[in-house]
């Protein structure tokens, strides 16, 4: 007989339903929006790439998006 499931292993997996793609979508944007930024209307979020000097590059992205 199967084991019902405890309300941790629940919460776990909702966790991860939520998690996964929130991280896949930061790597197909290129960033995320908790380290970027607004200007003029315009939304960036700070990529993974870094620029010639080591500073990292923002991308231009839609405000829903963002």
């Amino acid at each position: 007989m199967k084991r019902p499931q405890s309300f941790l292993q629940k919460v776990f997996i909702v966790y991860l339903l939520i998690l996964v793609p929130f991280v896949i979508g930061n790597f197909i944007i290129g960033g995320e929006a908790l380290s970027g930024k607004i200007e003029n209307y315009k939304y960036y979020v700070k990529g993974s790439k870094t620029d010639q000097d080591g500073f990292k590059i923002f991308t231009e992205v839609s405000k829903a998006t963002y």
